[in-house]
């Protein structure tokens, strides 16, 4: 991982105007870097996630990638929560961003892609370990109570 974000490092240096698809596997890398981080479950892999995500947010906004900035503020969210040592079922910040990503990816996948199925499985875990239901599907209210 640290090779493949050296190699676009010096690409970058030699051409500023790289393709979208090369600043979105760094993106990815980071992204990858950051999960791994987090997995460690301390407090020192949780701030440095953060900062992998944060990149990885970082780089989804300039390429214009939504789903990759809504996934980073969600894993954000996720990893800030772990390193202040709160529980994230009960971070409503984590519930949000969860939400907004599965809202994008039914909304550009579809609900049946398996994209949205990990979004849906993610959020709907996650409600379940706060204690809390959906309420419904219709565009005036939140999914959950």
């Amino acid at each position: 991982a640290y090779k493949i974000i050296s190699v676009v490092g010096e690409m970058k240096s030699s051409n500023p105007s790289l393709s979208k698809q090369t600043l979105q596997i760094e993106a990815d890398t980071f992204s990858n870097l950051g999960c791994i981080s987090l997995a460690e479950g301390t407090k020192g892999g949780a701030k440095t996630a953060v900062e992998y995500f944060e990149k990885f947010r970082d780089l989804s906004i300039a390429i214009s990638n939504a789903n990759g900035v809504n996934a980073a503020e969600a894993n954000i969210a996720i990893a800030k929560s772990k390193h202040e040592g709160s529980s994230i079922v009960h971070n409503g910040e984590v519930l949000e961003n969860l939400q907004k990503l599965y809202e994008r990816m039914t909304g550009e996948f579809g609900e049946g892609s398996p994209h949205s199925i990990l979004a849906g499985v993610n959020l709907g875990n996650t409600l379940h370990a706060a204690n809390r239901w959906l309420l419904g599907w219709d565009d005036d209210s939140e999914y959950f109570a």
